[in-house]
This record gives structure tokens, C-alpha cells and sequence, in this order.
């Protein structure tokens, strides 16, 4: 196991939090890019700028890649963070963490329900894609931030998305399309 990730693993032990799922090429190119922070590429900004992540993916083809930790200023706006991009899907989270008038065993818990259903749409996608039924040259985008609210869409690099906006449920409408995707037939 790499120094860095032993470093990540005893930051998230510390907060009571499983680290972000990682497939062994990201677990090998990764580092950390700031105190608490950690990419499988240079960041040209902070991991608390979630509309960067976000704006990568519409104007350019953003690489694959993964970023995850703890970002944010003052006393109420302090984040955890995961950004898991690959050719099909980007998940982006951003969730308020250890704030002054956080709740952190309710925060934990969903947390922890967020990167559970992660791991579920990314299983969703890539059995849509072995059923050929994956849109070409598209990736789902699903972007959950507590302080710049849920949605999800297609995106095709270059071109605006048209998003879905939800309360906080952008993760579980985007696997219900998936869901949906996966399971009616193919057009003849």
C-alpha cells in the first residue's frame, strides 16, 4: 500500500469515514496536492471550487480521474469531497463536513449513502454500455454539492447539458435513468 493512501486512509479514519472507492490504476497514480487532499492528476484549482470540476467536464473532455478529501474555508463552509471521472460517468460530491452547526453522525450516514449509490450507478453504467445501450460520445454527469445544489445530465464535451435539477436526489434520479436505460429494448 502506497505512503499516500496510508495518509489518506488515517485523515478519513480520523473523521469516521470509509475513503472514496478507487480501482487499482488510481489507487497507483496518486498524491496528495494539498493538506488533506488527494488526486490521480495536478489540480489547477482547490477541491472546494466544485463548479471547476463541473465546468471541465461541459467546455472539454476531461481526462479520467479521480480526487478526494477535505477542502473549504471558515466555519460553515468546510467540505468532503470525491470527484470520480472516467469515459462514461463523472460523479461529483461535495458535502458540507465538520462545521459548526453540522450533525455528524447524520452527515456520516449520508456520506456513506452517497458513495454506496456511487458505486451502484457506476455498475449501472457500464452494464448499460455492455448491453450497447450506453448513449455514444455522452457521460453522465452527476453533481451533489450542499452548496451548490444536486442535478444531473448528459453531457457531451463542448456542448451545455441540459440538467435535472433536484432537491438533494440527483444521484438516485440519475440511477433510475440508468435503470431505465438498461432495461427497455433496443430500437430495431
Amino acid at each position: 500500500m502506497s505512503d499516500v493512501r496510508k495518509a489518506a486512509e488515517a485523515i478519513y479514519r480520523g473523521e469516521g469515514l470509509a475513503l472514496p472507492d478507487l480501482d487499482p490504476a488510481q489507487v497507483a497514480a496518486l498524491r496528495q496536492v494539498a493538506e488533506g487532499a488527494f488526486s490521480t492528476r495536478e489540480l489547477a484549482w482547490s477541491l472546494y471550487d466544485f463548479e471547476q470540476f463541473v465546468d471541465e467536464l461541459v467546455t472539454a473532455s476531461a481526462p479520467s480521474h479521480a480526487a478526494f478529501g477535505f477542502s473549504g474555508h471558515g466555519l460553515v463552509s468546510q467540505a468532503v469531497h470525491f470527484y470520480c471521472v472516467d469515459e462514461r460517468m463523472a460523479f461529483l460530491m461535495q458535502m458540507r463536513w465538520g462545521a459548526a452547526a453540522g450533525d455528524p453522525e447524520a452527515d456520516r450516514k449520508h456520506y456513506h449513502g452517497l458513495l454506496g449509490t456511487a458505486r451502484i450507478l457506476k455498475q449501472l453504467a457500464e452494464e448499460a454500455a455492455r448491453a450497447g445501450k450506453f448513449p455514444p460520445a455522452q457521460r453522465l454527469v452527476v453533481a451533489q454539492s450542499t452548496f451548490h445544489g444536486s442535478r444531473w445530465g448528459w453531457v457531451r464535451a463542448g456542448e451545455q447539458p441540459q440538467w435535472h435539477w433536484s432537491r438533494d436526489m440527483a444521484v438516485i434520479d440519475a440511477a433510475a435513468e440508468l435503470h431505465r436505460i438498461a432495461n427497455n429494448p433496443v430500437p430495431a
